[in-house]
């Protein structure tokens, strides 16, 4: 970006793009294959089925391909 002097100006939309992006990397990135690692103990202590353990991260799915669309 110039100023009216001619001058070059740091852009700040750069690092907030980059800030959202690492944002949704470590929250998305690291929810989604982790999952895998919490169900057999969350069926253990709470007594659940596999399939009603599973059901809220399946509706987050389709909600985000909802929101998506």
């Amino acid at each position: 970006m110039l100023r009216a002097t001619g001058e070059k100006t740091f852009y700040y939309g750069y690092v907030v793009a980059a800030a959202g992006f690492s944002i949704w990397f470590l929250g998305w990135g690291t929810y989604n294959p982790c999952f895998s690692v919490f169900l057999k103990p969350l069926v253990a202590e709470f007594g659940w089925s596999r399939a009603a353990a599973s059901l809220p991260h399946s509706l987050s799915y389709i909600v985000y391909a909802l929101h998506r669309s």
